[in-house]
């Protein structure tokens, strides 16, 4: 027979499991620095999505260093899903940080094709995406 405290009851132990498999990601929120304990790799939270740091200029470009990084399992970082680093300053334009370098994504068949998708891109300022060296365009 049908019961609704026990629809109750597993809608308490779905939400009390859910809280535990994601209490690791509470602190981790879209601009959030995460890394690895005794890896060199630093990642940029957005939007679930982790987005690998290339360099310590594209770090201090983006006036990131200095700023508190949450360490993660091992575990933890692949579980998220991994996305190209994705800019945009105040124009039109998508820019994927490669090294040092950005490199303009020059139209929406190029964006789709890579597989990007507007929940990647992080938005920064003029002066930090001004400071990023421009490389080769995406084709």
């Amino acid at each position: 027979m049908f019961n609704f405290r026990n629809v109750g009851f597993v809608s308490l132990l779905m939400a009390a499991f859910f809280a535990i498999s994601t209490s690791g990601y509470a602190a981790m929120n879209n601009g959030s620095l995460i890394q690895v304990p005794g890896s060199p790799s630093i990642y940029y939270l957005i939007n679930g999505y982790a987005a690998h740091i290339p360099s310590v200029r594209v770090l201090e470009c983006l006036r990131l260093k200095g700023k508190k990084i949450e360490n993660i399992s091992n575990d933890e970082l692949n579980k998220l899903p991994k996305t190209a680093f994705l800019v945009k300053g105040s124009g039109n334009n998508i820019y994927r940080i490669d090294g040092e370098s950005k490199r303009l994504v020059p139209n929406m068949q190029v964006f789709r094709r890579l597989g990007f998708n507007n929940d990647e891109i992080i938005h920064i300022s003029d002066d930090m995406l001004n400071c990023i060296p421009k490389g080769p365009n995406l084709n």
